[in-house]
């Protein structure tokens, strides 16, 4: 089962409607930017940045719901998008 992880920012928002549209199960666990709960280790494992949202299914972690608009290259070591766990 997808989980979606988040809730409380226009970031959040957009993979719930995104899935909603698209008439995708998911579970919803919800969490702010700004409470800790990005912080732990768990999380953190799952998702280095500690950001949300965050779309997780089995063991592929999908964060980073905006493309960098700076232009540059991500930094040396820095993928970001998936993570399997």
């Amino acid at each position: 089962m997808i989980r979606l992880w988040g809730t409380g920012t226009s970031r959040t928002i957009r993979p719930i409607w995104a899935a909603e549209e698209i008439g995708l199960e998911y579970d919803l666990t919800p969490m702010g930017p700004r409470t800790g709960e990005t912080k732990t280790a768990e999380y953190t494992r799952m998702n280095p940045k500690q950001k949300i949202p965050m779309m997780t299914d089995g063991n592929l972690a999908l964060f980073e719901s905006v493309e960098p608009d700076s232009g540059e290259p991500l930094p040396e070591g820095e993928t970001g998008e998936l993570v399997y766990t």
